[in-house]
């Protein structure tokens, strides 16, 4: 009996034991080996495995905007290009939360408060690199970056609510992300409420390759429900390199032509981002607070001619679907909107996006906030001595 027993012990030991032994020396290859990853993956670096039994150094809880970032946090990262990245973050007058910004200048009485993702906080450049501080160096004014990575519309409108109105602006920016921002609205209600399978996801999403592969295996075999029934590319990645230019594209399942292709929380998330620039205009309309949406095309629409050359049926894609979205609310509602795009093709032939992370350099953060400016003064939304 005793034996029997042990015998199942060990049969349960095992067949627990090896499958993580196994996934552990996964992980190790992959992060020993990363050039074994595929671009979606290597462009999004997880942290350590030992700060698993530390606190997140820049990010803590919070039950309505699922995290804010801690104040006087000082940390680096490498970029794409092994360029060395500071992050650091001030209090801008909040005990209770932290902003990569420069701080507050009282001397400038004409203040903007910018929100948006990680495309307005800087992703991969350093702080005076990012096109907020960019765009504060060709005005007169303070201009407040509010912007965190990962967040979406909902969470910038709450932000804006909690924080940024009460710094009292002259000029509210919202700079949307064509890339993800709906995504990540679409998102927000399973994220906020804590359920344990999203925080199981976002646990291993943030630790564990391993993890990230076998979500990207099973995407590419048509095995993922959240897939388009008539395309089974789950973000692709694409390479084009010329003499000028060196790029990886990744095909957001969401630029299919057919509505019918995309995902419910893609579209539920498009509601939301219209919802939320409204009750934002309600508030700014309220204050007689000028307000503008910033249209951050995604790499992918920028160099659309380069990604069609690379595509099967081109034809099936739209990709600049949600701009038209937001500038036909822009123009129903008297919002101001900036679609840049246009301007960042114009620009096509450079190379104003990193080569494989999703985001701007420092070229492109210039581009952004020199299209800003001669928008801001054409429409008179900056003082008159600017």
């Amino acid at each position: 009996m005793v034996r029997r027993v042990a015998e199942k012990l060990i049969l349960i030991f095992f067949g627990i034991a090896l499958p993580v032994m196994a996934l552990v020396g996964v992980e190790i290859i992959l992060r020993i080996f990363p050039v074994l990853l595929p671009a979606p993956i290597r462009a999004a670096p997880k942290a350590s495995l030992l700060d698993i039994f530390k606190r997140d150094p820049l990010r803590i809880a919070d039950s309505e905007l699922v995290y804010r970032y801690r104040s006087k946090v000082v940390t680096t990262a490498l970029n794409e290009d092994g360029e060395i990245v500071e992050y650091r973050t001030i209090s801008l007058g909040f005990p209770d939360v932290g902003f990569r910004d420069d701080g507050l200048d009282e001397e400038k009485e004409f203040r903007v408060v910018v929100l948006g993702d990680s495309f307005t906080q800087g992703g991969a450049v350093n702080l005076d690199d990012t096109w907020v501080e960019q765009l504060e160096q060709q005005t007169k004014a303070d201009l407040i970056n509010l912007g965190v990575g990962g967040y979406g519309t909902v969470q910038e409108r709450i932000l804006l609510e909690r924080y940024g109105m009460k710094l009292e602006p002259d000029l509210v920016i919202l700079a949307l992300f064509t890339g993800n921002d709906f995504g990540d609205n679409g998102t927000y209600e399973g994220r906020v409420t804590k359920r344990v399978d999203e925080r199981l996801k976002r646990f291993f999403g943030r630790y564990f390759y391993s993890y990230e592969m076998l979500k990207y295996m099973v995407g590419r075999s048509g095995g993922n429900p959240h897939l388009p029934k008539t395309e089974k590319l789950n973000d692709e990645e694409l390479a084009y390199e010329s003499t000028e230019l060196k790029l990886v594209f990744h095909i957001p399942h969401f630029f299919s032509l057919e509505k019918g292709d995309r995902f419910e929380w893609i579209s539920k998330g498009a509601e939301l981002a219209t919802e939320n620039i409204l009750r934002i205009q309600e508030m700014c309309d309220e204050r007689e607070i000028e307000f503008l949406v910033l249209i951050c095309p995604s790499k992918e629409q920028v160099y659309w001619d380069m990604v069609k050359t690379l595509l099967a049926e081109p034809e099936r894609y739209d990709p600049d679907w949600p701009n038209s979205l937001i500038e036909r609310l822009g123009t129903e509602s008297g919002i101001h909107v900036l679609d840049l795009t246009p301007v960042f093709r114009a620009h096509s032939g450079d190379q104003i996006y990193f080569t494989e992370d999703t985001h701007w350099n420092v070229e492109g953060n210039r581009l952004a906030a020199e299209a800003t400016y001669n928008y801001l003064v054409e429409n008179g939304l900056l003082p008159v001595n600017h």
